[in-house]
């Protein structure tokens, strides 16, 4: 798996000791607001459990990567690519982090949107928030998600295609060893 990096910001990938970070936002109220209720601490070790598991599948079904402020090198948040069940060329993404109205949420999806179309060869990137989450609809209308009519008044989802992407914003992808 790759890092990548921004102006601002580096993704490297999710490894075992970013556990502290995963429960710190997972059951974390203020971070959670606008996604679901947090989680308690069975719930957080379950989901740090099931991510690590998912990242080490063969195949590679599903992607995390740490959200790194480059200048003061903190870790902000959690970034993932899922894969379809249907479809390998359709790839679910959510962000999670724990500084709000900085727009480190639109450069990383930005830069993880540009990479999967560029380097995955993915052909679409779905999203589904919280009708109520505002500040996240906002972000994706801005990265040039196309929203979808849905009877669910309280999910909202959308979807980005390679030639509707607003913005350039990788720097570098980086092997790792």
């Amino acid at each position: 798996m790759h890092s990548i990096t921004t102006q601002r910001l580096l993704l490297r990938p999710f490894s075992a000791p970013d556990k502290q970070l995963y429960f710190n936002l997972y059951m974390n109220p203020e971070v959670m607001r606008l996604i679901c209720p947090p989680f308690n601490k069975q719930q957080a070790q379950e989901g740090y459990q099931r991510t690590l598991k998912q990242i080490d599948l063969k195949g590679n079904k599903r992607l995390s990567w740490v959200i790194v402020d480059k200048n003061i090198e903190q870790d902000l948040g959690i970034i993932g690519l899922s894969w379809d069940q249907e479809s390998d060329d359709i790839i679910n993404t959510g962000v999670i982090l724990k500084r709000f109205g900085k727009g480190y949420g639109t450069e990383s999806l930005g830069a993880l949107a540009e990479y999967s179309f560029s380097h995955l060869n993915v052909k679409r990137i779905t999203a589904q928030l919280a009708s109520r989450n505002l500040p996240s609809e906002n972000m994706l209308k801005k990265l040039g998600f196309h929203f979808i009519e849905s009877d669910n008044a309280e999910i909202k989802s959308c979807y980005l295609e390679p030639a509707e992407q607003a913005g350039n914003y990788i720097q570098k992808v980086l092997i790792n060893a």
